[in-house]
């Protein structure tokens, strides 16, 4: 009898990542555009989002449900935060130098306090901690989802000690309450009359909002373990169908003309709110698969689990080529189809982010990474 290894059995949650990562990517490259210039995939990013930090409490449960070793003090998991985060923050490091030219040249030409909080603040990784666009989106700017992945590292354990104690019902009936309450917040925050950066700030971008994805996930993967026994595979695949068909509908909807949209009027609840649920259930499903060692479908296609192998390499440095590609478009007038130029930076993303997780895996320290660069620059001199 052949025992399947983890990784194997999570090919399906694999492949679940690369869908989010592009889902995020698309969102920024503008192939498709509405009739008022605005990106037609702009609200997938959202669903990325939302599909990544759900992975991320799921797998924390996964991995960790047995372990009993942490008692979750303060100093404990700080440590435990920061030794996690060190293995990624090399290549935070280098994307964010990247990105430096664009915080030079505006800090040169209209300097501000806003501007020059961003670069310690990124370089810390405590930038979703500030309700200010040009901070918590500045430099590198989806290095904010590190921000927000530091805090979730930092409050993981008593998040798994807290989901330990609840039963099976309590857990249903406390994910039912987030999700609710989270539209109910979104809905909430559009209506305070601040500026749209801070309710951007509070309902998409700030950690002790988002942390409450992150408890999902985790509850995602305490009922994935109650109902996966009861659950036929007919009726699987079945639920797993209709999830996947509701959720081509809700992109087909999300990427129409803003105004034939429900939601249209309220920005905070198409980015975060409408996603959960299905989000939710879908992991549930995909969850279920996973627990049983069952093949994933569509979810175990080769180049979704590719793009999921490399999503965090290619999520942090897309932008910085769409940023580069858009300037070079702008500034200097390349006489080409803008789409033609996206699609040429979006090839060279991938490329250069698997040539990254390939001679330079993110999950090294950081001080192997700078070894391996200097012994790269010493064999070429």
């Amino acid at each position: 009898m052949t025992v399947e290894s983890p990784q194997k059995k999570l090919r399906p949650l694999q492949g679940l990542r690369g869908f989010a990562c592009l889902a995020v990517v698309l969102s920024h490259y503008p192939f498709l555009r509405h009739s008022d210039g605005s990106n037609a995939m702009g609200e997938l990013g959202g669903l990325g989002v939302e599909v990544f930090i759900l992975l991320s409490g799921y797998l924390l449960c996964y991995w960790h449900w047995q372990d009993e070793s942490a008692t979750g003090s303060l100093r404990e998991n700080l440590s435990y935060a920061v030794h996690k985060m060190g293995k990624y923050y090399w290549l935070h490091l280098a994307t964010l130098i990247c990105a430096l030219p664009f915080w030079i040249v505006p800090m040169l030409s209209r300097p501000s306090w806003g501007k020059a909080v961003s670069l310690p603040a990124n370089l810390l990784l405590i930038q979703t901690f500030f309700p200010w666009s040009g901070v918590y989106f500045g430099l590198n700017g989806v290095s904010w989802y590190l921000s927000i992945t530091l805090f979730f590292l930092f409050m993981s354990r008593w998040v798994l000690r807290f989901l330990k104690r609840l039963a099976v019902r309590q857990t249903a009936l406390l994910m039912l309450g987030i999700i609710v309450g989270e539209a109910l917040w979104a809905i909430g925050v559009e209506q305070l009359g601040v500026p749209k950066g801070v309710s951007h700030w509070l309902a998409y971008v700030f950690p002790c909002v988002r942390i409450l994805d992150f408890v999902l996930g985790g509850g995602t993967y305490v009922l994935a373990r109650a109902v996966c026994p009861q659950f036929s595979k007919t009726k699987q695949r079945l639920a797993l169908l209709l999830v996947m068909i509701a959720y081509a509908v809700m992109i087909w909807v999300c990427s129409s003309e803003p105004q034939n949209v429900l939601w249209h009027d309220n920005q905070e609840l198409a980015s975060v709110s409408i996603w959960a649920m299905p989000s939710v259930l879908l992991m549930l499903l995909l969850g279920c698969q996973a627990l049983r060692g069952e093949a994933g479908g569509v979810f175990e296609n080769p180049f979704l689990v590719f793009i999921g192998n490399i999503s965090l390499e290619l999520f942090l440095v897309h932008q910085l080529f769409k940023r580069y590609a858009s300037a070079a478009y702008q500034k200097f007038a390349v006489p080409c189809d803008e789409r033609i130029l996206l699609a040429a930076a979006l090839l060279l993303s991938v490329l250069a982010a698997w040539q990254i997780h390939r001679r330079f895996p993110a999950g090294i320290p950081l001080s192997e990474g700078y070894e391996r660069l200097r012994c790269k620059f010493l064999r070429k001199s």
